[in-house]
């Protein structure tokens, strides 16, 4: 979530983007969205998708990003 922050640009973007990571993963997982930590690759796709036209050079930026920070992506 903390890399996608700088792709949510208007108000109240950021938390909409986490609600929707949040309820997306609660959903795929059966857990409850205050128990989410972490959010899989299928996850991010897939809310992404709700939000926006370009969800592929959004996914992409969004995993650079994330790989910046200094994270890995896991394959499960």
């Amino acid at each position: 979530m903390k890399a996608a922050k700088p792709f949510a640009k208007g108000k109240n973007a950021q938390s909409l983007l986490e609600k929707s990571l949040r309820k997306t993963e609660a959903e795929k997982t059966k857990n409850d969205e205050k128990e989410v930590s972490e959010v899989s690759y299928d996850t991010l796709c897939t809310a992404i998708q709700t939000l926006t036209i370009c969800s592929g050079e959004v996914i992409t930026a969004i995993i650079r990003k994330f790989n910046e920070l200094g994270y890995q992506t896991v394959e499960k």
